[in-house]
């Protein structure tokens, strides 16, 4: 079986066989098949619940620093005694690994986060209102806390808001804002 450092990504599509420590290989993968040399980010992930837990953890393996943000104390500190928040098969092993490499910490501070990373991805949670609609109540108070950070922040930083966020309510290809988004969200 193939092994490469944790800084390769593959370009190709296909059903990964994994070895503890390494990135996911393909078992049809020649040792020439093309791939992107990627360089580790600093990276924050906001929401520690399931995307963001899981998230953290594969981005880290795959050889990223990354910040875990929460507002809730006890995701911090499983996450700081090597458990993880979420039940999913293999990731309590995997979060162990990746807070052992020291490429993860956690915090409750968004201006830490943003002041010591350059991509952000927004995972926190948007559950339904008694009416049905999507509750934005913590991400638009997240997106207060980013845009205070922000202000202070001399270099370019990306933010990428979470996919239920993007059902008809923000488009991250159209700059435009739609109007169901209030202005608290728009860049300046």
């Amino acid at each position: 079986m193939l092994t490469t450092d944790n800084r390769v990504l593959h370009a190709r599509q296909g059903v990964p066989v994994v070895e503890k420590g390494t990135v996911p290989f393909f078992e049809d993968e020649k040792e020439d098949s093309p791939r992107i040399q990627v360089r580790p980010r600093r990276i924050s992930i906001f929401g520690l619940g399931y995307v963001g837990a899981v998230s953290l953890a594969c981005l880290a393996r795959d050889g990223h620093r990354v910040i875990g943000v929460d507002i809730d104390q006890t995701k911090l500190d499983l996450i700081r005694s090597r458990k993880s928040p979420i039940l999913e098969e293999g990731i309590q092993e995997l979060m162990a690994d990746v807070v052992d490499s020291g490429r993860v910490s956690v915090t409750n501070d968004a201006r830490q986060a943003i002041a010591e990373t350059e991509i952000s991805f927004v995972c926190v949670g948007t559950p339904s209102a008694a009416n049905g609609s999507q509750d934005l109540t913590a991400i638009l108070r997240l997106s207060e806390q980013i845009g205070v950070a922000l202000h202070t922040y001399h270099d370019t930083h990306k933010i990428f808001p979470p996919a239920l966020i993007g059902s008809g309510r923000w488009n991250v290809a159209n700059p435009e804002l739609p109007a169901t988004v209030p202005p608290v969200c728009v860049p300046w």
